[in-house]
C-alpha cells in the first residue's frame, strides 16, 4: 500500500528562510507515522496536475496571499 502524501502549502519567503519552524515540526512528526510529506510554496505549485499527486493540503503559513487575492483564489480551486 502506498503511503499518504501530503504537502504543507507556504509561501517562497518562509520557507527560504525558516522563519517558523511550525511547518518543519509538523513534516516530522507526520514523517513519524510514514506519511510522505512535502513543505511547498503555494505559488511554485500552482497547476491542478501538480496539485494531484497529493492526498490532502495542509494550508498554512500562505501569508503573501493578499498579494495576489486572484491568484490565491484560484490555488484554492485547483486543490480541490
Amino acid at each position: 500500500m502506498n503511503s499518504l502524501r501530503i504537502a504543507i502549502a507556504s509561501d517562497a519567503k518562509t520557507i527560504s528562510q525558516k522563519i517558523f519552524l511550525d511547518d518543519e515540526i509538523l513534516k516530522r512528526a507526520l514523517e513519524a507515522f510514514n506519511v510522505e510529506v512535502e513543505i511547498i510554496d503555494w505559488q511554485k505549485v500552482f497547476a491542478p496536475e501538480s496539485l494531484k499527486k497529493y492526498d490532502s493540503i495542509f494550508i498554512s503559513t500562505t501569508w503573501d496571499y493578499h498579494h495576489n487575492v486572484k491568484k490565491f483564489e484560484q490555488w484554492l480551486m485547483n486543490c480541490e
